[in-house]
């Protein structure tokens, strides 16, 4: 018996006479039995998870069947909640992200709404707001956890376990780029793993997202409905996106794989650079950016989260766990690894001041706010305070990231003193020229090396802070 198209006829039937607002439920029977469903009873009822809706419900033998009381553009609100939700998938759309799972509803709500007061503004405002906001989400400690509880009991990334666990360890090490681009490609591995084997070699690589994604919200429609037939009016993805919020998350996550992450590289448009195409075929390092760390493993979050919806044999819950010793250990395995690195990053940049260089740059520090603040530092103990000792009222400037050198200018009476401080010795021959037009001296920390071959042509006094005398303002010359 096609049941699907008995139930059809009744809700057409319902629909022309236009009673289905106030439905017979003793006619409802009686059609039912009608046309062959046998035990057949009715009933009022509400139906949906997060938007409820007065519904008849008909019983049979045969199958079970919603008849709503009102269409989908009739129901209270829906009006305004298809406008909330509209902006509030254009901000996320802005942002080159989707809707997070787990996340607190009121962590997502003071995002949405600090990126909605800049909605109007370019995509660059809205993409650099949301990276401020990013660290908020995907905290370190709830990262650590996502390791160590969420992903080991996940089908698809279980096997990835030990290379994100060393991707998160090598990020708070200092090793941001690498830690992203082993990441990377996990996610695509990911989405291969929730198909079959024929699925894999049958589908295109977006056809297996919108395999995976589909299944997730044909089961979310199941349970939305009590697992009981409805009319096709309520089961469009546009309006199921309106009434069920796991399924209007489904799809902004859909979105974000499709049309960003796995985007053609003509097409995409994203400002993160998170791209797998931009990666795999080298065609820009944008992708280097460190929010994008937590970006992926956002991403990986998800997706653990979706297995649930797609695999019948997943383990994990569809509420983050909360943290164990496990988590806690490696959490606070990261934050040792984060501070340790203030002291090896000085020891290193010690050893090359020694040899007139700078610590080599990575793709995602050049190293120039540890340089800024060692000159700062050294400035202010070595070179301003002996000089305010001896009678000068000084300006200190800002550390100048072109050349890597602070000025510090005195004043007493009518003398002056102009002290420049460079980081180090080995600073190229122009930025010596440059400071030497304003300067009666030109100081550099560390010891001299090849001193003769950067500053030449200079007129002023050159020479290693340390060997340096501040001089008293009766004895300046000039």
């Amino acid at each position: 018996m096609n049941c699907d198209k008995i139930f059809r006829g009744i809700w057409l039937r319902l629909l022309y006479s236009k009673s289905y607002t106030k439905p017979d439920l003793t006619a409802i029977k009686k059609w039912a039995e009608g046309k062959g469903l046998s035990n057949v009873s009715v009933e009022d009822v509400e139906t949906g998870v997060f938007v409820k809706i007065p519904a008849v419900k008909l019983y049979t033998a045969e199958g079970t069947a919603l008849f709503p009381k009102c269409l989908p553009d009739e129901i209270p609100g829906i009006a305004q909640k298809k406008n909330f939700l509209s902006i509030r998938e254009e901000v996320w759309r802005k942002a080159d992200w989707f809707e997070p799972p787990y996340i607190m509803m009121r962590v997502t709500s003071q995002i949405i709404d600090s990126l909605t007061k800049v909605l109007g503004s370019d995509r660059e405002r809205i993409e650099g707001d949301f990276n401020h906001h990013i660290t908020e989400i995907y905290s370190m400690a709830d990262c650590a956890t996502a390791i160590e509880q969420l992903f080991p009991n996940s089908l698809v990334l279980k096997e990835h376990t030990k290379t994100i666990r060393e991707a998160y360890l090598s990020y708070y090490s200092g090793y941001k780029t690498a830690a992203i681009a082993a990441l990377i490609p996990i996610v695509e591995s990911a989405i291969n793993d929730f198909l079959s084997a024929e699925a894999k070699s049958n589908l295109k690589l977006l056809e297996k997202i919108d395999y995976v994604i589909g299944a997730a919200v044909e089961k979310a429609t199941l349970i939305h409905y009590d697992h009981c037939w409805i009319a096709k009016e309520f089961t469009n993805i546009e309006h199921l996106k309106l009434v069920d919020e796991r399924i209007y998350l489904f799809e902004t996550l859909r979105r974000w794989l499709k049309f960003s992450f796995f985007s053609k590289t003509s097409n995409y448009r994203g400002l993160s650079g998170l791209n797998r195409h931009v990666f795999a075929h080298g065609l820009s390092l944008v992708w280097q950016k460190p929010t994008n760390f937590h970006r992926l493993l956002g991403a990986l979050i998800a997706l653990a989260w979706l297995e649930g919806w797609v695999n019948e044999r997943a383990n994990n819950s569809t509420f983050f766990p909360g943290r164990n010793d496990d988590s806690r250990l490696l959490f606070e395995q990261a934050q040792f690894r984060t501070e340790i690195q203030i002291f090896s990053q000085k020891i290193m940049a010690e050893r090359y001041q020694k040899y007139g260089r700078i610590v080599p740059e990575l793709p995602t520090d050049d190293g120039w706010l540890l340089r800024a603040s060692t000159l700062s530092e050294k400035c202010m103990s070595e070179l301003v305070r002996p000089l305010k000792d001896k009678g000068w009222s000084l300006t200190v400037s800002d550390p100048q990231k072109d050349g890597e050198y602070i000025l510090v200018e005195g004043v007493s009476d009518n003398q002056r003193i102009s002290v420049a401080l460079l980081y180090s010795c080995g600073t190229e021959n122009n930025t010596y020229k440059k400071l030497d037009e304003c300067c009666q001296y030109i100081l550099y920390l560390g010891a001299p090396y090849h001193q003769n071959q950067y500053a030449y042509g200079i007129n002023a006094h050159v020479g290693p802070l340390d060997g340096w005398q501040p001089v008293a303002p009766e004895t300046t010359c000039g």
